[in-house]
């Protein structure tokens, strides 16, 4: 039967479960509450020590209001996914279970997280899962709340990418378990405070003028005519995504930055961060001066000019990069 698909886990227990969560899951919430109110807490003070308004009252809620509505369309589907869909997949699974406790719970994260890669790259490629992942990045700001600013309608969808995990002998509540656990991880990410940034090759200058003189490189049939060979290495890096549609995605981006970049010059200078600015000699995207205005405006700034090297980065000497990032980051 579907719904057995432990030994502590089926009928009417399966269904309390989907509402109140696994004995391992209910330890986790206990155990991260505690951990994300102090690490926001400490953003809080930080923010406000430096004067930096990272937080604001109606962002905040507008996370929180989101999470609420996710967790709750995850708790109702989860009685339909755990306990049917997934576990008609695990009772036909190929594989057998792994026995040893260790390999099992390690190969299960490895899994889990690898296809919650193909998830949320899906979110960022497909139109259709865009609309539903893009009120994640909807935030004005950007702090470890945002982490829980989530995308409400993926539990409807989410548990596909899970099947085949299922199918290899993980039991369905496991998954469920892991994937809630790796969720800690991309929360506390969401956050500003880190202490060095290195940029290659930012284009920190737009106007309605550059954009366009941008855009005009990126047409998929020029590029076909003029340079097949470059057009052909974009299919297959980008593949499965269609090249031509990122194309297309790069010049609306392009267009609102050139129409609205909200990042000015004078913002540069409430960044106190170590810095590290890398451009090649022979960029012709990105002018010398523009980058040499922001390191200007930056506190904490180094600047380093890469010799012989033009702006795509797969023509950057990567034992020189690898060397300057070392000796910046040490």
């Amino acid at each position: 039967m579907c719904w057995q698909i432990s030994n502590d886990f089926n009928g009417k227990r399966l269904f309390l479960s989907g509402f109140m969560g696994t004995p391992r899951e209910q330890l986790l919430i206990l155990i991260t509450t505690p951990l994300y109110l102090i690490v926001i807490g400490l953003e809080l003070l930080l923010s406000h020590l430096r004067r930096q308004e990272s937080y604001t009252w109606k962002d905040t809620l507008q996370n929180i209001y989101m999470m609420i509505l996710n967790a709750v369309l995850d708790i109702v589907f989860r009685v339909i996914y755990i306990g049917i869909i997934l576990s008609f997949f695990y009772d036909h699974r190929i594989a057998a279970a792994i026995q040893n406790p260790f390999l099992y719970w390690f190969a299960l994260l490895i899994f889990e997280d690898f296809m919650y890669y193909w998830l949320h790259r899906v979110d960022h490629s497909c139109r259709l899962f865009w609309a539903t992942h893009v009120t994640h990045h909807s935030s004005s700001k950007f702090n470890l709340t945002v982490g829980f600013r989530s995308s409400v309608m993926e539990p409807l969808y989410r548990f596909i990418y899970f099947i085949p995990i299922a199918l290899f002998g993980f039991r369905p509540i496991d998954i469920a378990f892991i994937y809630a656990a790796t969720q800690i991880w991309g929360i506390l990410v969401h956050t500003e405070k880190v202490n060095k940034v290195i940029t290659l090759a930012s284009k920190f200058y737009w106007d309605e003028a550059i954009a366009a003189r941008e855009i005009k490189m990126l047409d998929a049939d020029t590029l076909e005519t003029k340079v097949p060979a470059f057009a052909q290495q974009l299919a297959a890096r980008h593949a499965p995504t269609d090249w031509k549609l990122l194309l297309q995605e790069t010049a609306i981006m392009m267009t609102a930055l050139g129409k609205n970049n909200t990042l000015q010059i004078e913002d540069y200078a409430s960044i106190d961060n170590n810095c590290l600015l890398m451009l090649g000699d022979r960029d012709k995207m990105v002018g010398l001066d523009e980058t040499i205005n922001v390191y200007k405006k930056l506190p904490n700034a180094q600047m380093c000019v890469l010799p012989g090297t033009p702006h795509p980065f797969e023509q950057v000497n990567t034992d020189l990069l690898a060397f300057m990032i070392e000796h910046f980051l040490q």
